[in-house]
């Protein structure tokens, strides 16, 4: 990697700006006498040397529960319950979970997964946990949106939600409600131009704006509240559409609580998590940090296998003796299929027929088209009723470009932006991403993140310590100002010629 930064570098210095790029984002390039060349990136000198300290660091990075009838939440948790329609709260990626299964009185058995149905914000309970409210028997058209619509949220409010507040939420909360959905869609649009509400004039309408605001719900009254809700729907016609409704609890950004980070056992879980009587050890740093990730639920009362946790690994490679500065680990390619049989406890035999990416259990994530470096992400084949369901390896570059509330949760920019938003997305996109890259190989520590999504009641047994060499044999290493220079070398080439295109 560094002689091609050289390569690229040489080019550059002689203002053969032509040649510096076809290098960047081809390889090929011209020797002095003559020769054709295309330069191929090798990291068989990179490989981690026996020895190297490896760091790994683990934590709670989120939480998923499917919920029909019954929320084990402890008694004085706050809920804030949101009636308005919000098309960007609805479930729209795959969750990676054993299908749902719904069988009663109104249709024929279901098996689904949640992200397949029309879904709706619901709840809200602290800044991390969002509950929605998924709808199986609302048939909706091939590619149609799985959000609920207006009317669909005026009906449940006005029809189900309200009157069953008033029968069972406490008065000094829904005394206040609004009478109507209408009343509180009037009291939160904002209906004026950007010139009357004093905004700055774009090319871009303001269009319609929406307080989204929360009415309080008492976690004691939640059980009570959802069984009229359900009685009230399965008895109204109009309703017949969000009958069999159930729910999805989601927690996610916590890994960088002090209190979900934590060191990974070392010993086997029988020994390191868990009492001989069976009971878990309340002293023990994977037990404490999940307790305190879950401590708005009783978590006994969560349904069998309705309940998962993500635990993430970060693994670093620290500074040598003499040395101030980390190492960036790479994921080898090659290693993956060792990484799942680790993870997995299954044999290689089991799992390479799933490697082949049919079937959707894997997909490779290449590092920038680089063959021998990249993470992936794994559904664990239903076959196996493993209590692992979701396994993903990935680098912390990913990190500059992360943003949960933009589609793929990632900054990314597309053909048809480039083509009719060129001057937007160079300003916005392209020069503040250059500067992130080049500030970065001063400040960005770089890790490894090997994170799995399993059942609640096995969390002990997963994500210990995996054995130094066994890790050292999964990744290359790079220094952390060469890996930050290539990236920044081949954007570079290509924000240049896109310049080239579209000013041309």
């Amino acid at each position: 990697m560094w002689e091609w930064i050289q390569n690229w570098t040489r080019f550059h210095k002689s203002n053969d700006m032509q040649a510096r790029d076809r290098f960047g984002l081809t390889g090929h390039y011209l020797e002095a006498n003559g020769e054709r060349l295309r330069a191929r990136l090798s990291f068989e000198n990179n490989r981690v040397l026996p020895g190297t300290l490896v760091t790994q660091v683990t934590d709670v990075d989120s939480m998923i529960a499917v919920v029909k009838d019954h929320f084990p939440f402890k008694e004085h948790t706050k809920l804030e319950y949101f009636p308005l329609y919000s098309p960007k709260h609805a479930l729209d990626s795959d969750l990676h979970l054993p299908r749902v299964m719904i069988q009663d009185k109104h249709g024929e058995p279901l098996s689904l997964h949640p992200h397949q149905v029309p879904s709706a914000r619901f709840l809200e309970a602290n800044r991390n946990m969002l509950v929605r409210i998924h709808f199986p028997r609302l048939e909706r058209g091939s590619g149609a949106s799985k959000c609920l619509n207006q009317k669909e949220h005026e009906q449940l409010y006005d029809l189900a939600f309200r009157p069953a507040a008033e029968e069972v939420v406490d008065f000094e909360l829904n005394g206040t409600w609004p009478a109507r959905y209408a009343d509180e869609l009037f009291r939160a649009e904002d209906v004026r131009s950007q010139r009357e509400a004093g905004e700055h004039i774009t090319d871009g309408g303001r269009g319609r704006r929406v307080q989204q605001s929360a009415l309080a719900v008492h976690s004691k009254d939640l059980d009570e509240w959802i069984a009229r809700v359900r009685e009230i729907v399965d008895n109204q016609p109009e309703l017949a559409w969000a009958r069999s409704f159930f729910f999805v609890i989601q927690m996610r950004g916590l890994k960088h609580d002090p209190e979900s980070m934590h060191m990974p056992p070392t010993e086997p879980p029988v020994f390191a998590a868990v009492r001989s009587d069976g009971t878990l050890k309340p002293d023990d740093p994977r037990v404490k940090s999940v307790e305190h990730t879950l401590g708005d639920f009783l978590t006994k009362d969560f349904d069998e296998d309705s309940c998962f946790v993500d635990l993430g690994m970060n693994i670093r490679l620290p500074p040598e003796f003499g040395d101030d500065s980390f190492s960036c680990p790479l994921p080898a390619a090659d290693a993956h299929l060792a990484i799942l049989c680790h993870v997995l406890g299954l044999e290689s035999d089991d799992l390479s027929k799933y490697m082949s990416g049919k079937g959707g259990y894997y997909q490779r994530d290449d590092l920038a088209g680089l063959k021998t470096v990249a993470g992936f992400r794994f559904r664990v084949p239903g076959k196996f009723n493993h209590h692992i369901t979701y396994i993903q390896l990935y680098t912390s570059d990913k990190t500059l470009i992360y943003n949960l509330n933009l589609p793929h949760h990632a900054k990314r920019v597309t053909c048809s932006d480039v083509l009719f938003g060129w001057k937007k997305w160079r300003k916005n996109h392209f020069e503040p991403l250059l500067g992130a890259f080049k500030a970065a190989a001063e400040s960005h520590v770089m890790y490894l993140r090997l994170e799995v999504r399993v059942r609640l009641n096995c969390y002990p047994f997963v994500q210990l310590r995996v054995p130094d060499a066994m890790i050292r044999s999964w990744i290359y290493t790079v220094e952390s100002d060469t890996f930050w220079a290539w990236k920044y070398c081949r954007l570079t080439s290509l924000y240049s010629v896109l310049c080239l295109w579209m000013d041309a």
